[in-house]
């Protein structure tokens, strides 16, 4: 057990490390620790009642990439065969560790806003520091939360993540 145990805590430490955020210029760092904090945050931002389950797999989501690497959304909705494969793969990875959660389709729904919306999160941090380049991104964040079509409190929450944008440029979609 006490290996078992060192091997997960060690999984925890480099996917935390991961860096995400590879294929565009950025000012700042984004690893899957900064990024993971913040999409649990936002699971209970968007559901206050949320059980454990649904944040850790928040907090879980995307360990894997430390072994698939940070592939791009675009890249994903490209190629939907490529995102199937890899989603399998991580998801092999997380169930090895013991991390691996059985998500409803409604929890799916809220980690799925949750993710998008921590985009858009971090790509308010870049334009603050300076780079107006993630601009593209964060319209980007700002189409797959509408595709989404956030209803009641997610749309609440994403108004909030809009609101902090505007008060920066006017510039935003």
């Amino acid at each position: 057990m006490r290996e078992e145990l060192i091997k997960q805590v060690n999984f925890i430490r480099k996917g935390g490390a991961t860096k995400r955020y590879h294929t565009i210029h950025t000012i700042g760092e984004n690893t899957v620790a900064h990024h993971s904090f913040g999409v649990a945050c936002l699971i209970w931002l968007l559901d206050p009642t949320a059980e454990t389950r649904l944040i850790m797999a928040g907090l879980a989501h995307d360990l894997a990439e430390q072994v698939t690497g940070d592939i791009s959304s675009p890249t994903k909705r490209r190629f939907p065969e490529l995102a199937e494969m890899v989603q399998l793969m991580e998801d092999e990875i997380l169930e090895s560790q013991g991390m691996f959660f059985q998500l409803s389709k409604e929890e799916q729904r809220t980690l799925k806003l949750a993710d998008c919306m921590d985009g858009m999160l971090y790509c308010i941090g870049e334009y603050e520091l300076g780079n107006r380049t993630i601009i593209e991104v964060y319209n980007r964040y700002v189409s797959y939360v509408t595709a989404m079509q956030p209803i009641e409190r997610e749309w609440e929450v994403f108004q909030a993540i809009r609101a902090i944008m505007m008060r920066h440029t006017d510039a935003i979609s």
